[in-house]
């Protein structure tokens, strides 16, 4: 087991405890992590960028908008309703989508930002580098949404967000249709849609008024995990592969540390990434994700796949399987929606749960030192094959 990885867990989640994305305990893990880096010997560096502070901000202001839009439509005169509603309605449904692909959108221009920042340092090879390869590990953790108080209640929450979609796009239509062809039967149907967007405004909301986790598994653990594989890199180099180990911050508002990271090094973008995200759950992993899903699927790249599927057979003592992820998204969906390849390894269980997943149950007493172990002993094989395929 490693012992190493596993007291850095303890004091990520126990020592510093909650780490909200852009608060001073996430600067305080982020310069842990760095410290850490330097006792091994290695340069590390802090880069410091905006993100957003809240997650579910985007979310909440679309569906309020939405609101907006509805009750203007009812109170104003007819013509003057429908034509500010279908514009506000029109705009906010395709900056959500936008949002929702990764992609610049006036949603995220309005939402408030804080400073939070990426720590990291460069592994080199025994030899020439042929190969550059990315393993980032996010520091920050999540609150407490509703949505996520079990199984059933994410599964509940997905449906919902698929249907407010659904529902803003219907709603745009019958705005239109007001203007165009007034007919009673347009308004009366706005109703029962306007009470999706409510549910949706009330759900999104509510995170924003409960405490952040310890995030001992999400993500002390993937945290961890690079520093432990920092500490193996320096005893025992790649041939051919440097690597750098990333710390990153704001992942639980949209994961903008590996976006920020590739804004600053344009180079990475030729690099190979490996996600790893909580990775220390009881009953779970190592488990590799074929695909992430919110809108359209983004895919792990099939050559890192096919690596990790060679590792996975030649180690069958690891226990490794793969899942396919629907509902929201690791660091490795912006990277994909970049152009990057990249490969997550978070470790849902075979029944395709997180353990203690944005819960306060996610504590430093409620994670799995063997899952840790092999998870982290996988992401080492997988980095020796591909420096064996760089030779």
């Amino acid at each position: 087991m490693s012992a190493e990885a596993l007291q850095h867990v303890e004091h990520l989640s126990v020592t510093i405890g909650p780490r909200g994305s852009c608060t001073a305990s996430e600067r305080q893990a982020s310069e842990y992590c760095r410290q850490v880096l330097r006792d091994l010997g290695y340069e590390a560096h802090r880069e410091e960028f905006r993100a957003h502070r809240s997650g579910w901000a985007p979310f909440s202001i679309a569906s309020g908008l939405v609101l907006l839009g509805i009750a203007a439509f009812w109170l104003l005169p007819r013509d003057a309703g429908a034509l500010l509603a279908a514009t506000v309605t029109v705009l906010v449904t395709a900056s959500l989508l936008l949002h929702l692909s990764f992609r610049p959108n006036p949603l995220a221009w309005i939402v408030p930002t804080g400073v939070s920042q990426n720590v990291y340092a460069r592994a080199r090879p025994a030899g020439e580098v042929r190969r550059t390869v990315v393993v980032t590990g996010h520091v920050d953790t999540h609150r407490t949404p509703i949505a996520m108080y079990s199984p059933l209640a994410f599964r509940l929450f997905v449906g919902l967000t698929t249907v407010a979609v659904v529902a803003m796009i219907a709603l745009c239509l019958l705005f239109v249709l007001t203007i165009l062809r007034p007919d009673p039967v347009w308004r009366t149907l706005t109703l029962p849609l306007g009470l999706v967007a409510l549910l949706a405004f009330l759900v999104t909301l509510q995170p924003e008024f409960t405490p952040f986790v310890p995030g001992a598994n999400d993500n002390a653990s993937g945290a961890a995990a690079v520093l432990a594989l920092a500490a193996r890199l320096r005893a025992q180099p790649l041939r051919h592969t440097e690597v750098w180990l990333v710390n990153s911050g704001a992942e639980e508002v949209g994961a903008t540390g590996p976006v920020q990271l590739l804004r600053r090094h344009p180079e990475l973008r030729q690099a190979d990434w490996i996600v790893l995200d909580t990775i220390a759950g009881p009953g779970a992993g190592p488990c590799v994700i074929t695909a992430e899903q919110v809108l359209l699927p983004l895919w792990a790249d099939p050559k890192l796949l096919e690596l990790a599927r060679e590792v996975a057979a030649a180690r069958p003592d690891l226990g490794t399987y793969e899942h396919y992820y629907r509902g929201l998204f690791s660091e490795h969906s912006p990277l994909v929606a970049a152009g990057c390849r990249s490969l997550a390894i978070l470790d849902f269980t075979p029944q395709g749960v997180l353990p203690n997943w944005h819960r306060p149950s996610d504590t430093f007493a409620n994670i799995d030192p063997q899952v840790l172990d092999r998870t982290e002993e996988f992401a080492w094989g997988l980095l020796q094959a591909i420096d064996r395929r760089a030779s």
